[in-house]
């Protein structure tokens, strides 16, 4: 049977367990198996970080293959009760026409439990390794004319696809095509329609020449106040902080602790981001976090004063990090404690794996072996972390450059 439509995240290619090897780190595990440290070290509590040893066999979170062995797109699929072709379609990111011309003795309004149906792009022979295609929307809320950005890995590199948006479980319509890059991602920006009104969901998609269809999750049209007429309500507000990722919206982090969620921030900004935003408290959101939600009415790039920055402590960098707009699916470097009471960074430079150590004190650093030993460090805020590089100049850690003033990684 046909899996579900497993996201990239869930494919580990470790199965559901892994045992540790001679040389072994949480880190490397992390990295062949896919999967956030955080998530490894609450499926396995019983494991001590910093001495694990040879043989332990390690659950590896929301895995959906056989031990060691990649998940597995099979070639059909059994139709269950419930079961309708715009169903499947939704499920498998595919359209209902490529469908039915995949299946021609198919009857679209009497679907026949147990029936077994092929589905296009997987056809039988394939080894079925192949990723399965991803699509996200950022930000999940805005007004009629927002701007947001809408993004996808592993598609076929070279292809033309396009970008379209819609209510959900229903039609919808092309607004601009894009171009796979070399390494199967795709992105585009793109606006929420100005006919859409306050209160509707809509679904932005990916479609693929293969006729292959992958939809969003629900983005939340919202109502932008009127920006030309001054409101003096007690209900309006400007804040001050750098943004970071929250489960819904995007976060605003002030200088004094305070955490807040925004709606309508625009796909501009990203976390790590210092600004200022001017907007309504909102009576209802969608977001479920921080003190209070802010329907964004005007946001702005600001400098950070001189006391948003953060203690370098133990505590603060044992972590996973990831650069600016990059996923914590795989993070870019993870800092873990040793037995010893040290901190040791784990990541790629210049695109090879590479082990060190974190410095802290009156002069952080990462440092490596030669010839790029020491890699200066600060704090940009309670979850950004600025790495700048070597004297030797410029280099890359896991893809991310680190040159000019510094690269800024946020907290995973």
């Amino acid at each position: 049977m046909l899996l579900p439509g497993a996201s990239a995240r869930a494919q580990s290619p470790c199965g559901e367990h892994y045992i540790i090897q001679p040389g072994d780190t949480l880190y490397q595990v992390t990295q062949q198996c896919r999967v956030q440290l955080s998530d490894l070290k609450v499926a396995n509590p019983q494991i001590d970080v910093n001495d694990i040893p040879v043989g332990t066999r390690l659950t590896i979170p929301g895995a959906t293959g056989g031990d060691g062995e990649t998940a597995r797109r099979q070639a059909s699929y059994e139709v269950e009760p419930g079961d309708t072709l715009f169903s499947l379609a939704n499920r498998y990111g595919i359209s209902v026409d490529a469908l039915l011309e995949a299946n021609p003795d198919l009857d679209p309004d009497d679907l026949e439990i147990g029936h077994s149906i092929h589905i296009p792009g997987m056809a039988d022979g394939q080894d079925g390794l192949v990723e399965e295609p991803t699509i996200n929307v950022e930000p999940r809320a805005g007004g009629p004319g927002a701007p947001v950005t809408v993004s996808g890995e592993n598609y076929e590199p070279g292809r033309s696809v396009q970008i379209g948006v819609g209510p959900p479980a229903s039609e919808w319509r092309t607004l601009e095509r894009a171009h796979v890059r070399s390494d199967g991602e795709v992105e585009a920006h793109v606006r929420i329609p100005e006919t859409a009104d306050p209160g509707d969901e809509l679904v932005f998609v990916i479609h693929t020449q293969g006729g292959r269809t992958k939809v969003s999750s629900s983005v939340q049209v919202v109502e932008l106040r009127n920006r030309d007429v001054p409101v003096d309500d007690g209900r309006t507000r400007t804040e001050e902080g750098r943004l970071a990722r929250g489960a819904e919206c995007l976060q605003l982090k002030t200088g004094d602790d305070r955490t807040y969620s925004l709606v309508g921030a625009g796909a501009q900004f990203e976390a790590g981001d210092y600004v200022r935003v001017t907007g309504e408290t909102a009576d209802v959101s969608i977001c479920t976090q921080g003190a209070a939600t802010i329907e964004v009415e005007s946001i702005v790039r600001a400098e950070p004063s001189d006391n948003d920055t953060a203690s370098l402590t133990r505590d603060y960098v044992l972590g996973s990090w990831s650069g600016k707009g990059s996923s914590c699916q795989s993070p870019d470097f993870v800092i873990s404690g040793n037995a010893a009471g040290g901190q040791v960074v784990e990541t790629r430079v210049n695109g090879e794996p590479r082990t060190g150590y974190v410095r802290l004190g009156g002069d952080p650093a990462f440092i490596f072996d030669t010839p790029h030993r020491e890699l200066p460090i600060s704090a940009r805020s309670t979850d950004a972390l600025a790495v700048k590089p070597p004297s030797s100049g410029p280099l890359s850690i896991s893809g991310v450059r680190i040159g000019g003033d510094a690269a800024v990684f946020v907290r995973c």
